[in-house]
C-alpha cells in the first residue's frame, strides 16, 4: 500500500490513476485515490475477443507516454499487466496499481517486499520479463516495455504468449522461448505492429526498444 500510495502521489498524468493521499484511522490504513469509471483490459478481453489493431496501437500509445512518465520519476511499474491498466468510454487508458513498483529512493519499501516475496519473480508469471523473474531488483525501464508488450499480445490475440500450465514453466518459456508473432495469428495485423510487439518481447533488453519514449 505505501508503494501504491508513493507513485500515486508522486505521478501526475492523464493516463495514470491519481492517488492523493494516504491515512491511517489507527486500526485502518486507507489510500484516498481518483475515481476512474472504467473496464480494464483483461475485462474487456474477456468479454468481447481479440480487440481490433488500431484500437490496440492506440492503447499502447497511451500506456508507453505513461511509462515515459514514471521512468522518469525512477519508478518501474513491474506488474504492466491487462488487469492493471483500465480504459473509459471514451478510449482514454490508464495504468494502475504501483504495488509492486521500484522506486529508486525507497530501498525500505523495496526491502520490505524482498522479504515477503523473495528477490527474484516479483511480478505476474504470464507477463513477466525474462531478467525480473532473476532478479527483480535489477530491473529497469526495458521490463516494462517487455511486460507491455506481453499485454499488447494478449490484447491482440486473446491469449497469454505462453499458456503452460505451471508459473514454472511459463517463466521459463518467458526467459527461453519467443511467442508467436501476432501476424501469425492474425494476418489482417500490419507487419510493423507484429515486429514493434516482437522486439518489445525480445529476451534479450538490449534488444529491445530502450525506452519509452522509443517505443
Amino acid at each position: 500500500m505505501k508503494l501504491e500510495a508513493m507513485a500515486g502521489m508522486r505521478l501526475d498524468h492523464p493516463n495514470i490513476v491519481r492517488t492523493y493521499r494516504m491515512a491511517t484511522t489507527g486500526a485502518v490504513h486507507y489510500l484516498v485515490m481518483e475515481l476512474f469509471r472504467g473496464i480494464s483490459l483483461h475485462e474487456l478481453v474477456a468479454l468481447q475477443g481479440p480487440l481490433k489493431w488500431p484500437t490496440v496501437c492506440d492503447i499502447a500509445l497511451q500506456v508507453a507516454d505513461a511509462l515515459k512518465e514514471s521512468h522518469s520519476h525512477g519508478i518501474i511499474h513491474r506488474d504492466i499487466k491487462p488487469a492493471n491498466l483500465l480504459m473509459d468510454q471514451d478510449g482514454v487508458t490508464r495504468i494502475l496499481d504501483f504495488g509492486l513498483a521500484l522506486i529508486k529512493d525507497a530501498p525500505d519499501e523495496e526491502f520490505s517486499l524482498s522479504m515477503v516475496f523473495g528477490h527474484d519473480c516479483l511480478g505476474t508469471p504470464d507477463y513477466i520479463a525474462p531478467e525480473q523473474s532473476l532478479d527483480s531488483r535489477g530491473v529497469d525501464a526495458r521490463a516494462d516495455i517487455y511486460s507491455l508488450g506481453a499485454t499488447l499480445f494478449v490484447a491482440l490475440t486473446a491469449h497469454v504468449p505462453f499458456p503452460e500450465k505451471s508459473n514454472k514453466g511459463k517463466l521459463e518459456a518467458h526467459r527461453t522461448r519467443s511467442p508467436r508473432n501476432v501476424c501469425q495469428i492474425r494476418p489482417e495485423i500490419p507487419a510493423e505492429v507484429g515486429a514493434i510487439i516482437a522486439k518489445m518481447m525480445a529476451k534479450n533488453p538490449a534488444d529491445r526498444y530502450q525506452s519509452a519514449e522509443e517505443l
